[in-house]
């Protein structure tokens, strides 16, 4: 049975809370046909300095001592990235208990026990698995942030500044849109005109030159839009 793969990272001062975790995580492997690539840290600077967009979960500590706080770092962490799970493991439980700020998925009470562990491992995998798997990463005035491709609904080229419109929100960057589409590299994406790459899934209708998506209306330009129908015809024939 080939096993589903998560990567795992593990911020605690505490080496035998530490040593704990991992065990139990390396238990957890064995019983539920998984497998954790673990990374560790024992210090929130030298996570924060190694951090990246490649974790599906982090168990981050409180209480490090000396001024340093987990739920500071999780704050810190929601700024770069959405949706990563994060699970507090803490003897704090009056911070754990203000998780819903960074929109943790829980926490554990030390000392750890596996039953707790187990519950809220599957808890997180389930939502991990639930999620789509297609996506892009982009640099914003915020920082790196991971783009859901279903979030998107066009993505506008303005000079050398780049706006992915989104559900909720516009997120801007830097770059060519050829660029993006040779990132996305999806069927579900096609160019009504040379400064918008749409999302067919949320294409409402094609009135003569215009584009109707989530109530605004984008030009089709006139030698783009043969090629754009077929693109959205094609889109919908799969759906």
């Amino acid at each position: 049975m080939e096993h589903k793969k998560y990567k795992v990272a593990v911020i605690e001062d505490s080496q035998e809370d530490h040593d704990i975790l991992t065990g139990y995580l390396a238990k957890y492997e064995e019983e539920f046909h998984t497998t954790f690539e673990i990374s560790s840290y024992s210090n929130i600077d030298s996570f924060l300095t190694a951090y990246s967009l490649q974790f599906d979960i982090l168990f981050i500590d409180i209480d490090f001592g000396l001024g340093s706080n987990g739920m500071d770092l999780a704050k810190e962490i929601r700024k770069r990235d959405k949706d990563v799970v994060i699970i507090f493991a803490t003897n704090l439980s009056k911070f754990a208990l203000k998780g819903y700020e960074v929109d943790a998925l829980d926490y554990m009470l030390k000392p750890l026990r596996y039953p707790s562990l187990v519950s809220r491992l599957q808890k997180a995998i389930r939502i991990i698995d639930s999620r789509p798997k297609d996506g892009i990463v982009v640099t914003s005035s915020n920082g790196i942030r991971k783009i859901a491709l279903n979030s998107i609904l066009y993505v506008e080229i303005l000079g050398h500044s780049l706006k992915f419109h989104l559900l909720n929100e516009i997120v801007e960057s830097k770059g060519t849109l050829k660029d993006v589409e040779q990132q996305l590299n999806s069927a579900s994406f096609s160019r009504c005109n040379y400064c918008y790459l749409v999302n067919l899934r949320y294409v409402d209708a094609i009135e003569k030159y215009e584009c109707l998506i989530n109530g605004e209306r984008l030009q089709i330009s006139h030698p783009r839009k043969k090629k754009f129908v077929e693109d959205l015809m094609a889109y919908l024939m799969t759906k």
